[in-house]
């Protein structure tokens, strides 16, 4: 698994992608040892932290955060071959000390077109929860672009994704659900059986995460409408109804959200190696996030963040 891993990162150089620095040959940890990774060090943990109630999210950094994860996955789909992630989960999302986001956990990623690790083995890869329906419906199917589209969404939602118990069947004997539960890791007793709740709700029902928790529209909340419409468009059924990282994602979530974006923000170069931490795409973002309110929740944010993880 390292070592797929390091394939995937060696060459990995952008602001948004986890910078690998190094390998070791034995880290003892937690009375395990044996080959592990240096990287960068992300003292504010993961979005799975910053999505935990209690943590506060200004909608500025909530629709930065966004953004970043598609300049990070448009850059790894500009590889040559295209470098799928394949996991992309609040947890494999980390947060510098500023809080802009870095994809990691390569352990899955595959460049487009080599072989992919559970593809006729009886297991897609990755959390189930998180999989596309064609994942899921088809365990030789392998990984595509628009798999990875499917799971943009998912690292925003404030908690796990809610899956039906058993659902009831309308006139025409399709499944419909009305209730949900909570979607929780399987033990090795049950993993199976949850897999099979969430092959048949995503791939028969076509159900998909509820957005209730989300913040509500209003004038704090600029462009979350466009934003609902084009997370629900990653979603659906149908691969070739997404839209894609390269361009039409990236740019009806700059005009969604109002970030005034410009064809230039998108470079696309193999290479972002020259451009600076804060990309230009970023620029409003970052503007509203130095205002004296909103860099206060910033900095509760920060304080919050380092409290979880000691």
């Amino acid at each position: 698994m390292i070592s797929r891993e390091v394939k995937a990162m060696a060459s990995l150089r952008h602001p948004n992608v986890l910078t690998l620095m190094g390998i070791t040959e034995k880290l003892e940890w937690n009375y395990v040892s044996g080959p592990a990774l240096v990287t960068q060090f992300m003292e504010n943990g993961s979005l799975a932290g910053l999505l935990q109630p209690e943590c506060p999210r200004p909608w500025p950094l909530i629709c930065r955060l966004l953004q970043e994860l598609v300049l990070g996955m448009r850059y790894l789909h500009s590889q040559n071959p295209v470098l799928l992630h394949r996991d992309l989960k609040p947890s494999n999302v980390l947060l510098d000390p500023d809080l802009h986001a870095k994809l990691a956990d390569f352990g899955l990623s595959t460049f487009l077109g080599g072989s992919q690790s559970g593809a006729g083995s009886g297991v897609s890869g990755g959390t189930p929860a998180y999989l596309a329906p064609e994942l899921l419906a088809d365990v030789n199917q392998k990984a595509t672009m628009a798999s990875d589209v499917y799971r943009l969404s998912y690292p925003l939602l404030p908690s796990p994704w809610t899956i039906p118990p058993a659902p009831s069947y309308d006139g025409a004997g399709r499944p419909s659900y009305s209730e949900c539960f909570p979607f929780v890791s399987p033990t090795p007793t049950s993993a199976v059986n949850q897999t099979s709740l969430v092959e048949q709700a995503v791939c028969e029902g076509q159900v998909r995460p509820p957005l209730t928790e989300l913040p509500q529209p209003g004038p704090e909340t600029p462009g979350l409408e466009g934003l609902l419409e084009l997370m629900q468009r990653c979603w659906s059924h149908e691969p070739k109804d997404r839209p894609s990282f390269q361009g039409e994602l990236a740019t009806k979530l700059a005009a969604g959200l109002g970030l005034n974006l410009s064809t230039e923000d998108f470079p696309r170069e193999r290479s972002f190696a020259h451009l600076p931490p804060t990309l230009p795409s970023l620029q409003t973002a970052n503007q509203t996030l130095r205002k004296p309110s909103t860099w206060y929740e910033l900095k509760l944010v920060q304080k919050w963040m380092l409290q979880s993880s000691q």
